[in-house]
């Protein structure tokens, strides 16, 4: 009898301390199933809207919005105020992996013009002289490529260059009235107000 009791204590201390260091665990028929959980990308916001400022973009200050129309397809458009009055712009863009990362990007851009702004403009003579001026509408075709950078879950900043081809005839400018000839650096002035040309454009939207 003595000998049993001893055997049953030094098995329940043996059983005791595998139990301890994890050998062994006791049966619990409630529990359930470990379930792995998969964290999904977040989806992408089919709508930003936003601020925006550059040079041939959508005016010194406008305001844009992009909307998604398939997968890394979106449409943005802006309207904004520049040196060449109000701008309206719209293109698309194609996205790499929308809604961040490189995009390339093609449009049309049209400034509205001024009907009437006076300017101190050079003579042919050499002196300073005040002319009123008509800015006319001019229209560009828009190509360039640009980058979207996420700044958490909704804000996105995005920088865009390029190139805007003037398809308007003329001068873009009219002199109202009878002034004397505008010299040659005048004329090469307006030439670089008219927009076309070199393109930035600097943009900060949220996704809604």
């Amino acid at each position: 009898m003595l000998k049993f009791i001893s055997t049953a204590v030094i098995t329940l201390f043996l059983l005791q301390n595998l139990q301890a260091q994890g050998g062994l665990e006791p049966a619990n028929i409630d529990k359930q199933p470990e379930v792995l959980s998969i964290q999904e990308e977040p989806v992408p916001y089919d709508i930003y809207m936003g601020l925006s400022t550059g040079i041939n973009y959508a005016g010194l200050f406008g305001f844009t919005g992009e909307f998604n129309i398939y997968k890394n397809l979106t449409f943005s458009g802006a309207v904004g105020i520049g040196t060449w009055g109000y701008k309206f712009l719209g293109d698309l863009r194609l996205y790499k992996h929308y809604p961040q990362g490189i995009y390339y990007t093609a449009g049309i851009g049209y400034a509205s013009g001024i009907p009437e702004i006076e300017l101190e403009m050079e003579t042919y003579a050499g002196d300073m002289h005040d002319y009123l001026l008509a800015l006319n509408p001019v229209m560009n075709v828009d190509l360039g490529i640009g980058y979207a950078w996420k700044l958490g879950k909704r804000l996105r900043i995005s920088l865009e260059i390029g190139y805007a081809i003037d398809v308007t005839d003329g001068d873009g400018f009219e002199v109202k009235g009878t002034y004397p000839e505008l010299s040659d650096l005048s004329k090469e002035t307006m030439k670089l107000m008219k927009p076309g040309g070199f393109r930035f454009g600097l943009g900060f939207n949220v996704g809604l």
